[in-house]
């Protein structure tokens, strides 16, 4: 997996005309699903902030590739929960040049980074759907919501599923 993600960011670095990064910032709620024998519950959400870097890489004039590395610390009643998260996604651009509303849609790879239980995954697949807008030059604000299409629960004696969701708001600043 490693060399694959290697392997592609050479290529962009590469072969690309046009790229840009950049840092950002946010506030993100976490959910969980649980679902057993018909049964489903969600958990109330909890609230955390994330940090990143961004890579944009122009397909055409209305179409870009982006990337990111996000880390997201979650807390609740002293409790904290941080991830790593790695989205990859396709913006499309309303406007003229790839500037102004854009709508955003990808896969990503979310790593819980604490300690986790026997019975539960580290890791799970969300499929990233959002949207924003550019301010200015260097300004971009978006929102997302990242819905968990894995389980979180390993498949042993436990009759059920968990799967997480997030919803981020956030400002990036590209160079």
């Amino acid at each position: 997996m490693k060399k694959t993600v290697l392997m592609l960011a050479l290529f962009l670095f590469t072969f690309n005309s046009y790229s840009q990064f950049g840092v950002n910032v946010g506030f993100s709620s976490l959910k969980y699903k649980i679902s057993s024998s018909g049964f489903e519950m969600g958990s109330s959400g909890v609230s955390g902030v994330t940090l990143g870097l961004n890579y944009l890489s122009e397909l055409s004039e209305k179409m870009k590739l982006g990337m990111n590395l996000n880390y997201s610390s979650f807390s609740s009643d002293g409790a904290s929960q941080g991830q790593v998260g790695i989205p990859v996604y396709l913006q499309y651009y309303t406007g003229d040049g790839g500037n102004g509303l854009f709508l955003k849609g990808g896969a990503a790879y979310n790593l819980i980074t604490g300690e986790v239980d026997e019975e539960m995954k580290s890791g799970s697949l969300g499929l990233v759907l959002g949207l924003g807008t550019n301010i200015g030059e260097k300004f971009v604000i978006s929102a997302d919501y990242n819905m968990g299409i894995s389980n979180l629960v390993k498949g042993g004696d436990i009759d059920g599923s968990l799967k997480q969701n997030i919803i981020s708001f956030g400002v990036n600043y590209m160079f």
